[in-house]
């Protein structure tokens, strides 16, 4: 009797496991779907590392060589470049394949998001409801939707494989050698793909320090080869951001660290509003240069340091909740301009992030679902809800990155005074043989100059 119990709660689990892996691919693929209509973004990334790259146009070791020993749009990311050599050998310059690999690559983070909650001792419905919110905020359009961004969910598939490995060799008590190998081989790949992964030995640090016990102590040593890693590929990234347009790297924003400080954080806060309310997504945003305390800054820092110390404060009584807000605030950290970066902020930026976010809107609807059936049932439905609303407004922000003219004309309706969009925007009409169009853009382009000043690093990009 008990065998059959056990047996029957095996194949309940097994079926709940197609289910939610379908039920993600689902969403995934309906909130991007109309994405595989879309063409390249010619005005932007995508003619440097796919249109004009000869270098991905076959699998061949002359080929191999270049993709490993050479930078792209001011990065070191071969495994990416490897990405498109498989899809030109599948689609040509179709850009629909290449946006179905992206869509595909997506729902798959979806289902490794739902396999790590599920691994941190989260029940199925809530790791489910995290998972899909991992795929389905607004904020992931940029990285699925933008065929240069492959190298963000890419590099996060690796990345998450990592994790998870990582998370089965420290709980493992035979085997243990094989997963530590596989962590290590999986973090290379995410690396080579972006180096966004450097942050993985301070996320495996967290996680030992919110799940150690007397049978899995605090492990320093065991992170040493992850941290090699991580300095190699942060080396390999210093020198590949060259300054100037091609890659990324600029002198700290207003001249000095302290006012890259006093502008940055309110940009942390910004990525939370965000978060909240995404309803004003922008390719690009015009970040101001703060040289001094003003009172947004003073008001940012007061929320970075209450959301700082509530993370503190849970990491005894909450470890999984101290978990995953680390892992929000840790994966922000190579973006926030400690090494000078072109841009300040981007939604792409928030794609590692929101791993730790799919994690803490798990834990909450964890916690609100523990009472009554009907609580539940509501807590649930309310969740769907959410999601829904999430999915459409995903939706109908992918329909932006359709091409080159339509993504920098929704920037300009969402700020006017948005210079780079003007400029990519005469670019694109420039592209399309429009020269009336693109006088016009770049005319009021000059206009935003003369009165706001050049742009951050931007100079010469229209050419």
């Amino acid at each position: 009797m008990g065998h059959n119990r056990k047996t029957a709660g095996l194949h309940s689990s097994n079926k709940w496991l197609a289910a939610a892996i379908l039920t993600i691919f689902t969403v995934t693929f309906l909130c991007y779907a109309i994405t595989l209509k879309h063409g390249f973004i010619l005005n932007w990334d995508d003619y440097d590392y796919i249109v004009r790259n000869k270098a991905i146009r076959s699998f061949s070791l002359a080929n191999l060589q270049i993709v490993f020993s050479t930078y792209f749009v001011g990065n070191y990311a071969p495994f990416h470049l490897i990405s498109y050599m498989i899809d030109y050998q599948l689609w040509g310059l179709d850009p629909a394949g290449y946006h179905f690999v992206n869509i595909l690559l997506h729902a798959l983070n979806g289902i490794l998001v739902y396999r790590l909650l599920l691994q941190l001792e989260l029940s199925e419905m809530p790791s489910l409801l995290g998972a899909i919110v991992f795929v389905l905020h607004p904020v992931q359009v940029e990285s699925v939707a933008w065929v240069s961004e492959r190298k963000n969910v890419l590099s996060a598939l690796f990345f998450l494989l990592a994790l998870l490995r990582y998370i089965a060799y420290r709980r493992a008590s035979s085997g243990h050698v094989k997963n530590y190998a596989l962590s290590l081989v999986f973090l290379t790949c995410a690396l080579l793909s972006k180096s966004a992964a450097v942050v993985f030995p301070l996320v495996i640090i967290c996680y030992d320090l919110c799940f150690r016990d007397e049978k899995h102590p605090l492990k320093l040593v065991d992170k040493l080869p992850f941290l090699l890693l991580a300095l190699a590929a942060s080396i390999l990234t210093i020198m590949s951001q060259a300054a100037g347009v091609g890659g990324g790297r600029m002198g700290y924003p207003g001249g000095t660290p302290l006012t890259t400080l006093w502008t940055m954080i309110p940009v942390f806060i910004s990525y939370l509003r965000d978060l909240v309310y995404p309803l004003d997504l922008s390719p690009y945003y015009m970040v101001p240069i703060r040289k001094s305390v003003d009172w947004e800054v003073v008001m940012s820092a007061g929320l970075f340091f209450s959301l700082a110390g509530i993370a503190v404060i849970s990491a005894k009584r909450w470890p999984r909740l101290f978990f995953f807000l680390a892992v929000y605030m840790i994966s922000l950290l190579p973006v926030m301009q400690i090494i000078p970066l072109l841009t300040l902020k981007n939604d792409r930026y928030l794609y590692f992030p929101m791993i730790g976010i799919a994690g803490v809107t798990a834990l909450l609807i964890s916690v609100l679902m523990q009472g009554s059936i009907r609580l539940r049932n509501t807590v649930v439905v309310i969740s769907v809800a959410c999601c829904t609303v999430l999915g459409g407004i995903t939706y109908c922000q992918s329909r932006n990155w359709k091409d080159s003219t339509t993504l920098w004309q929704f920037a300009i309706r969402r700020d006017p005074d948005n210079m780079l969009a003007w400029l990519m925007l005469a670019k694109g009409y420039t592209n399309q043989g429009n020269a009336k169009d693109a006088v016009s853009a770049l005319t009021v382009y000059q206009e935003l100059k003369s009165k706001f000043g050049p742009l951050r690093g931007w100079e010469g990009i229209g050419s």
